[in-house]
């Protein structure tokens, strides 16, 4: 005899285990979001959005409903940490760092960063040689953690031999760095940030804005409605 099925609609739950024999098993809501954990199992949804379970399996259907946490900033607050850095509105984005704070920069001359003081003394030099621009590409966001790729502008103001990574420009320069950083949040601030860079570019005497927009052509579409919020 098979077991009825069950309705999944609006729950948070993960399938464990699966029913053997059971040709079709429908569910109303579909499988969008359960993909990855049906191919993992070696699932295939079928068109009428039923599932097609192999017949290996010999335990029943589990769900579990998990707790919801609340993520440890919203997108909508990540995106004005971000605003204020590309707006040196330092006091707001030093509102973000937890007092112990540590940033580790993708540049084996720079190191870790430690204490908002630290972060502070590194960037003041930066920015009286350059103008910043993050643009936020992607951004995953939990309880716990934050992981984000930017791609990151500077245009140099004045010359210098000692630009990031290294690099020496003239007044006009510009240079993009591609970069993943990975935040380990505590009590709903930023605690631990790890950034690896991705490649970094000296791109020359180019239209910065220019340059910006185009990587903004490639934004996550929910950034960039968060940001425009």
């Amino acid at each position: 005899m098979q077991p009825k099925p069950q309705n999944y609609v609006g729950q948070d739950c993960t399938i464990v285990m699966l029913v053997p024999k059971i040709g079709n098993w429908g569910t109303e809501k579909g499988h969008g979001e359960y993909t990855p954990i049906l191919n993992h199992l070696g699932i295939r949804p079928n068109l009428n959005k039923t599932l097609s379970v192999p017949t290996t399996y010999s335990a029943p259907i589990t769900k579990i409903n998990r707790p919801k946490m609340a993520p440890s900033l919203s997108l909508k607050e990540f995106l004005n940490y971000i605003k204020a850095f590309n707006a040196r509105d330092y006091a707001a984005q030093h509102e973000f760092y937890d007092k112990d704070v540590t940033l580790t920069i993708p540049d084996p001359e720079i190191g870790t960063l430690v204490g908002s003081k630290g972060v502070m003394d590194h960037y003041s030099i930066v920015h009286a040689d350059a103008k910043e621009t993050v643009v936020p590409m992607i951004a995953m966001i939990d309880e716990k953690r934050i992981f984000f790729s930017m791609e990151a502008y500077f245009y140099y103001l004045r010359a210098t031999e000692n630009a990031v990574h290294s690099h020496k420009v003239k007044p006009g320069d510009v240079i993009r760095v591609k970069v993943w950083a990975l935040y380990d949040m505590k009590d709903g601030k930023m605690a631990k940030i790890v950034c690896n860079a991705l490649g970094d570019e000296l791109l020359g005497q180019i239209n910065v804005e220019e340059a910006i927009q185009e990587s903004w052509s490639r934004v996550d579409d929910n950034i960039k409605a968060a940001w425009m919020d």
